[in-house]
Order: C-alpha cells, then structure tokens, then sequence
C-alpha cells in the first residue's frame, strides 16, 4: 500500500501543477495494483504531534479504491489521535488536494500560523 500525502502544488505557489486528475491518481497509475490511499495531506504536519483543537480530534480526510487499504489508513490516523473521516475513492483525493490548496493559500497570503484545520461539522447521519 502506498499512502500519497502529497499536494501537487506549482512552482509558483498559485495553482496545483496537475488538472483533470489528482497526484494521487499519477501515483495509483505509476504502482499499478498496489493500493493508494491520498490521506494526511489536509493537515498540517505542524499539528501531527498536536492533532486535537479545543479538546476535539482533527479530521484526517482520507479516500482510496482499495476498502481494506483506507482501513488500514484510518487505523493509523486514529492511533496518532486524529477522527479519520473515509471519503471514499481515490476520485475524490482531487477534492482533498483543492481542500490542502486553498487551506495552504490562507495561511500563505493571511499570515497565519499554520495551525488552521478544516472540519466537517453538523449532522452526518
């Protein structure tokens, strides 16, 4: 299994350097069989030693084809103290890397700490 925590981000810091598709779809393309789960790329690594905000665990977006793979993926952000949240495909890791940009392009033109995290909050059953 390959867990992709990347962001395709350009050179110039002002778009993702890919379109039409994620870097963790290059990536699934480039391994052929093995399972890729995009995950940890939403937050911060400022806040991997500290993933909790007002006493609550941070969201570790996640998604991937391989069921099993995005289990084994949400084991190991629980154990790290994060409240995984599946996704779904690896379609959907393009939206996760649209999350990282724009969540990185705060921070950047804001002059934030790079603490900033995104939560889905409300009911979701």
């Amino acid at each position: 299994m390959v867990v992709d925590a990347t962001n395709p981000i350009n050179e110039t810091y002002s778009d993702l350097a890919i379109t039409g598709t994620s870097g963790a779809e290059a990536v699934q393309q480039a391994v052929g069989a093995v399972p890729v789960v995009k995950a940890f790329n939403t937050v911060f690594a400022s806040r991997y030693a500290a993933p909790t905000e007002n006493g609550q665990p941070l969201q570790l977006l996640l998604a991937g084809d391989d069921a099993d793979a995005r289990a084994r993926v949400a084991e190991l952000a629980t154990s790290l103290g994060f409240a995984p949240l599946d996704a779904g495909g690896l379609r959907l890791a393009r939206s996760l890397e649209e999350i990282a940009f724009l969540n990185i392009t705060l921070n950047a033109t804001k002059g934030w700490a790079w603490q900033s995290a995104f939560q889905l909050v409300g009911p979701t059953a």
